[in-house]
């Protein structure tokens, strides 16, 4: 475990928000990737309706570097009604654009 990521005490998780750096490609060429991984940064969050992030990660194939949550977007516009089928749909929707097939799903919230 490298030094950044031992100076968080009683087992904090850092998170990075990822959707705003990954909306400007300039920002993957200037190494921000590095910086995470070298601040101890092991997980990107995400959601698909705050721009291109999921997609972004997907191609580049992130989630073999970086744990990548997302989540449903509940209560933000109408479309994203909270029915049984729109999560399936959304959750679906988001391991596609993320490429990836792995999901675990938080039961404790």
């Amino acid at each position: 475990m490298d030094s950044a990521a031992q100076s968080f005490p009683c087992g904090l998780k850092v998170v990075f928000g990822a959707n705003l750096l990954f909306a400007d490609e300039e920002a993957w060429s200037q190494g921000a990737l590095e910086v995470l991984e070298t601040a101890g940064v092991k997980t990107l969050d995400t959601l698909h309706k705050f721009g291109p992030g999921e997609e972004l990660i997907g191609k580049r194939a992130l989630s073999s570097r970086f744990v990548v949550d997302t989540k449903y977007p509940v209560g933000i516009s109408p479309e994203f009604a909270g029915t049984k089928q729109n999560v399936i749909d959304t959750a679906i929707a988001s391991l596609a654009a993320l490429k990836t097939d792995q999901a675990l799903v938080n039961s404790e919230i």
